[in-house]
């Protein structure tokens, strides 16, 4: 996948080859956040075969077909307050309670507690190694 971006926000250019897993990193206000944003939001358009209105400073490609939906993490804290979200779904559903959640989040909780298991000998686990 590559994603371009020239003039959007903080961006001032950015052209990121996203090849296995990639990282981005940065100080506070320099367009992390917002790169996120733009990927999740093509992604989720091109799963979706969705054709929103064309930002022309913003251009993706992608080479490969992606099976998951993405999931859009804005801050690390969210990851610390897991147990507590997971646990409120729960009693909710239990309970019969009117209570949502944003898709992004609900979706999260249930890949997170239904996780795969990589082995030794899993091809997922021998190309993470690599």
């Amino acid at each position: 996948m590559r994603l371009k971006i020239k003039g959007f926000h903080v961006i001032k250019s950015a052209d990121i080859q996203f090849e296995g897993l990639t990282v981005i990193a940065g100080e506070n206000d320099t367009g992390k956040s917002t790169v996120g944003k733009i990927l999740f939001s093509e992604i989720r358009n091109s799963l979706l075969k969705t054709s929103p209105e064309k930002v022309n400073n913003i251009e993706f490609q992608m080479e490969n077909e992606i099976t998951h939906f993405p999931i859009f993490i804005d801050s690390p804290d969210f990851l610390s307050k897991f147990n507590y979200i997971k646990n409120t779904m729960a009693l909710a559903q239990q309970y019969q309670l009117n209570f949502s959640l944003p898709n992004e989040v609900g979706d999260f909780v249930l890949r997170i507690s239904q996780p795969l298991i990589l082995t030794r000998h899993n091809k997922k686990f021998q190309l993470i190694k690599k």
